[in-house]
């Protein structure tokens, strides 16, 4: 997902709604500490090459980080 996208869905909903994060059939309460660009991430990707984690070091990527 990129930031457009992410801007994209969040656009109408309510600036005041408590945010969650989700796995498949759970959600936990995020208190989102900080949102940072980390410039020299390196993401592994799966077989569909979409990312699946990020090393926040040693590669050469920009990424969006949410820390809770």
């Amino acid at each position: 997902m990129k930031v457009r996208e992410l801007v994209e869905k969040l656009k109408d909903l309510p600036q005041d709604a408590p945010i969650f994060v989700a796995e498949v059939d759970e959600a936990f309460a995020a208190d989102i500490i900080s949102v940072d660009l980390v410039e020299n991430a390196r993401t592994g990707m799966r077989k569909d090459n979409r990312p699946e984690a990020v090393e926040l070091a040693e590669g050469n990527e920009k990424v969006i980080v949410i820390r809770w």
